[in-house]
């Protein structure tokens, strides 16, 4: 049986995005791009809208696993910490143009938010309201900051300004709250 060329496709589809904005995302462009027909694209995504379902759905799960290795340990295992500090970790070291183009596209579409909702409850889901998880709401919240500064070329931090501002981050993401809210 041969292998699906869905993944190709997705990743070629990412590259393109990546490379020259969500407007150059054209069946076409895709085609080109994979080394497939347009036809092959078609077969297994029949419209632009169900190709952009995909690459979200591809990007999260990409993220996922990202996320459960950073994680080390199995997800029912880890703690409400553990799961912020393995987000803090992927957020402040991935920064790439197509997963914010392929976000910002979905924030208009309810079923295209789906999966970056499920993702972002699953692994950051906070119940509870002490000083600990204030703390880790707070990293989760710099993490994106830093990560949409990077993934637009907004953050023109030194190097070691930077990973001042990482370690930073990560320390709100521990157990051990780091200050009490006011």
């Amino acid at each position: 049986m041969r292998p699906s060329l869905k993944p190709a496709i997705l990743d070629a589809a990412l590259a393109l995005v990546e490379r020259s904005g969500m407007t150059a995302l054209t069946i076409e462009e895709v085609a080109r791009e994979a080394g497939v027909t347009k036809g092959g694209v078609l077969y297994h995504f029949p419209t632009k809208d169900r190709l952009i379902a995909a690459m979200a759905d591809h990007v999260v799960a990409r993220w996922e696993r990202a996320l459960l290795d950073l994680l080390g340990k199995p997800f029912a295992q880890a703690s409400a910490a553990d799961r912020v500090a393995a987000y803090v970790a992927l957020a402040t070291c991935e920064a790439s143009r197509a997963p914010l183009a392929l976000f910002v596209e979905s924030v208009e579409h309810d079923d295209l938010m789906t999966s970056w909702r499920a993702l972002q409850t699953r692994w950051l889901g906070e119940t509870e309201s002490d000083a600990a998880a204030l703390d880790r709401i707070v990293a989760q919240l710099a993490a994106d900051g830093l990560w949409l500064a990077r993934a637009t070329d907004c953050a023109p931090f030194e190097p070691e300004v930077e990973a001042r501002i990482i370690s930073r981050i990560r320390q709100l993401a521990e157990t051990q709250p780091v200050r009490d809210p006011i």
